[in-house]
């Protein structure tokens, strides 16, 4: 069984979905490859896999939280799995390339293949792909959309210079 609920933010109202107590998804309802709940789901925002889920997004949107502790469960392939998971070690208010996250993996070499996994991430904003953007400095994608992505790296540069100061 599928769960959802709709929580409203300030990048935009977002889906998320679970499967009992762990969340599997966030999604952005602008997000091209965002599922879409059927009548074999069940819209329950009282769970409290939501709950936390909520509270914790909240907490990241007004600067009071920088790691997610957020129960969930990742539904992909073992190597979407484990980029999805190396995106954990990316510090908060921090950036890194593709080419240099693609480093910290088991798959080096794989750049464009870790890139494709990075762009398929269920779990955006708990799972930190914002931080990776390209050689360049300049953003990339962002399946949740570029804007999105500037005014997350801005919230967190924004703390990250509160608290050196």
């Amino acid at each position: 069984m599928i769960f959802y609920t709709y929580l409203s933010t300030p990048i935009g109202k977002l889906l998320l979905t679970s499967s009992n107590d762990t969340l599997t998804g966030i999604y952005s309802m602008q997000q091209k490859n965002r599922p879409t709940p059927t009548k074999e789901w069940e819209q329950n925002a009282a769970l409290s896999i939501f709950q936390d889920s909520a509270m914790q997004l909240e907490q990241y949107f007004a600067s009071r939280l920088v790691v997610f502790t957020v129960a969930y469960t990742l539904h992909g392939t073992h190597f979407q799995k484990c980029v999805w998971e190396t995106l954990q070690q990316i510090p908060y208010g921090q950036v890194i390339s593709y080419k240099a996250f693609s480093a910290l993996t088991a798959y080096p070499q794989g750049i464009r293949a870790v890139a494709s996994a990075i762009a398929q991430n269920p779990l955006s904003i708990v799972l930190p792909c914002h931080r990776v953007i390209r050689s360049n400095g300049t953003l990339g994608g962002y399946a949740l959309g570029l804007e999105v992505k500037n005014k997350l790296l801005q919230l967190e540069r924004q703390l990250d210079a509160k608290s050196l100061s």
